[in-house]
């Protein structure tokens, strides 16, 4: 079992350049729909780490309903830009705009790479397990998109969730 660690981090107001699904709600059912890219990332991963002024790397995102508009999935591949962000999109991509929020980051141990899936399952158990009530938060998925880095062993695997303070 890997140790978890976790810290809070405030987001300001900022935009998003993404690419939707029509209605995954997952990675592996996203990178079906859409199309797989280079070192097996998806296709929309390798137009998302060549955006100008991104604020992050990008992130696969996991969308409330409040926050998905009709015909779209609510996982898609995005990246951070942001809220004064005036250079183009990439053609079949969209921007939307993110409100200023408190995320928790959940940080997993580096790891071996061939046992990334154990690794992973282990520590997306860990953060379910997590009672963030006794940090005094609670959950805020209308605040902002869930977000995932991409599994490194080098430096764990890294969940954002928006949280509000209770």
């Amino acid at each position: 079992m890997t140790k978890l660690k976790y810290e809070l981090i405030n987001r300001p107001e900022r935009k998003m350049i993404l690419k939707w699904s029509k209605d995954a709600k997952n990675y592996i059912d996203y990178v079906e729909e859409i199309g797989c890219g280079e070192n097996d990332d998806s296709s929309a991963w390798d137009i998302l780490i060549e955006i100008k002024d991104a604020i992050l790397e990008p992130v696969g995102a996991w969308f409330s309903d409040s926050m998905v508009s009709e015909n779209k999935g609510s996982y898609a591949h995005g990246v951070e830009v942001p809220s004064t962000y005036r250079y183009s999109i990439p053609e079949g991509f969209e921007m939307i705009d993110l409100p200023s929020c408190e995320y928790i980051v959940f940080i997993g141990e580096p790891y071996n790479e061939k046992d990334e899936q154990f690794v992973i399952k282990d520590t997306v158990k860990q953060i379910a397990d997590f009672d963030i009530e006794v940090i005094g938060y609670k959950y805020a998925y209308e605040s902002g998109p869930k977000m995932q880095l991409k599994p490194q062993g080098k430096r764990g695997y890294v969940e954002l969730r928006p949280v509000v303070a209770i």
